[in-house]
C-alpha cells in the first residue's frame, strides 16, 4: 500500500532467483569441505605410505638376510627414525658378515690342517712301508724322497748323509732331473755352511719363505740351468 494513494505494490520474483545465492553458498562449501576431506586421506595415505613402505622393505630384508643372504644391504629411504633403524640395520649386518667370514676362515684353516695332518700320517706310513719292503739302501732312500716330494706336493726333495769324517754332507738322494744331475757330481756340502750345513751342525731344523734370502744360504748351486730351488716357500733343498 502507498500512503495518500490508494494504490498496492505488488511484486513477484520467481523462487530459483530466490535460492540462487544460497544454492551457491551450500555448493561453494560443499567444494571446500570435499577438498578439505580429499587433502586429509592424500595427506593420511602419503604419510602412511611413508612410515609403512621402509619398515615393510625392511622387514623383507630382515626376512632374507634369516634366509641366508648375508650380502644383502636395507635401503636407507629416509632422513629419520626409519632412516636411523636401517643404518643400525646394515652395521649390524655387517658385523654378522665379518663374523661369519672369520669363522668360515678358522673352519678353512682347521679342515686344511687335518688334511694336511691325514697326508703327513698316509706319507709316514708309507716310508715305513717302504722301509719293510725296500732292502737295497740306495733304493730305499731315493723312493722315500720321492714319496715326500708327491705325497707333501714339494718342488724339490734331497737326502744328505755326513761323510766319515764328518765334514761334508753328501748328497744320497735327489728328486727330479736337478737330483740326478747333482748326484751324477758327487754333490755335497761343507757341516756349517749354507741352510743344510747349518742345520745338520746344530742338529735342527732351518725353513726359510725365501731361500735364495736366507743369511745361511751362502751358496747358489747351478745344475746346467737346472735351479732346484723355488722361487719362493719353505724347501728341502741343494744349499
Amino acid at each position: 500500500a502507498v500512503p495518500g494513494l490508494d494504490l498496492i505494490l505488488v511484486a513477484e520474483q520467481d523462487q530459483s532467483e530466490v535460492l540462487i545465492p544460497t544454492l551457491q553458498t551450500v555448493g561453494i562449501n560443499l567444494g571446500v569441505t570435499a577438498g578439505a576431506v580429499l587433502l586429509a586421506v592424500f595427506t593420511a595415505f602419503m604419510v602412511t605410505n611413508r612410515i609403512t613402505v621402509p619398515i615393510a622393505n625392511l622387514s623383507q630384508t630382515a626376512q632374507r638376510i634369516a634366509g641366508g643372504d648375508y650380502q644383502l644391504q636395507a635401503a636407507i629411504e629416509t632422513r629419520d627414525e626409519i632412516g636411523d633403524l636401517a643404518q643400525s640395520f646394515n652395521a649390524m649386518t655387517s658385523r654378522l658378515r665379518s663374523t661369519l667370514s672369520g669363522l668360515e676362515e678358522q673352519v678353512a684353516e682347521r679342515t686344511a690342517a687335518v688334511v694336511q695332518r691325514s697326508a703327513y700320517l698316509q706319507a709316514s706310513a708309507e716310508v715305513g712301508k717302504a722301509v719293510t719292503s725296500v732292502l737295497d739302501p740306495d733304493q730305499l732312500i731315493q723312493q722315500v724322497v720321492n714319496l715326500i716330494r708327491e705325497r707333501f706336493n714339494l718342488y724339490y726333495v734331497g737326502l744328505f748323509l755326513v761323510d766319515d769324517a764328518g765334514e761334508y754332507a753328501e748328497l744320497r738322494a735327489g728328486t727330479g732331473l736337478a737330483g740326478e744331475k747333482m748326484l751324477a757330481r758327487h754333490h755335497r756340502l761343507r757341516i756349517g755352511t749354507g741352510m743344510i750345513g747349518w742345520s745338520v751342525a746344530n742338529q735342527l731344523s732351518r725353513v726359510a719363505l725365501h731361500a735364495e734370502m736366507d743369511a745361511a744360504r751362502v751358496c747358489r748351486v747351478e745344475t746346467d740351468g737346472l735351479d732346484p730351488t723355488p722361487a719362493a716357500g719353505a724347501h728341502i733343498g741343494p744349499c
